[in-house]
């Protein structure tokens, strides 16, 4: 029995079967429509895919803005009823000491920050990798910077001062 059963037929049967064979492959069955003759698109359509996601990520963004109005209102609160209670009850030794510890701390980042800033670039690299032979690498390399800066103003015919 050969696989094209219209080959083997002739004349109303063929014809019949050839239809059969169409419409098995979904050749001959026409686009669903609504009642205005609009196509239907179903639900697994690129274009449905697509509007699905793009209302989740709406509804996601609308569920996190949500979540961030409320910790805002609640620490607004929070605020407002630890300023009351400085008002009215003054401040607690635990808080003075917080206060107290808060600038201490940040005196002595500012002092780190300042000595770091101060330190000669060598010594500054040796404490960062704390490995001699990577600083000498980055202290060959900067210098062949510099070289190749100073070159390049040379060609340029550019003066900076101290240069």
């Amino acid at each position: 029995m050969p696989r094209c059963t219209y080959a083997t037929l002739s004349g109303t049967d063929r014809t019949a079967a050839f239809k059969k064979f169409l419409n098995k492959k979904g050749f001959g069955v026409p686009r669903k429509r609504d009642k205005n003759g609009k196509r239907i698109i179903g639900k697994n359509h690129v274009s449905q895919i697509m509007k699905r996601r793009a209302e989740k990520a709406r509804a996601n963004k609308r569920a996190s803005e949500q979540v961030w109005r409320d910790y805002a209102a609640r620490r607004e609160a929070e605020e407002r009823a630890e300023k009351f209670n400085r008002i009215f009850f003054g401040t607690t030794p635990q808080m003075e000491y917080e206060k107290q510890r808060a600038e201490e701390v940040r005196k002595y980042k500012e002092e780190c920050a300042k000595r770091q800033r101060e330190m000669p670039y060598k010594v500054w690299l040796t404490q960062y990798f704390g490995d001699e032979f990577i600083v000498r690498h980055y202290d060959t390399k900067a210098n062949k910077i510099r070289l190749a800066w100073k070159l390049y103003i040379r060609r340029k015919n550019i003066r900076i001062r101290g240069w």
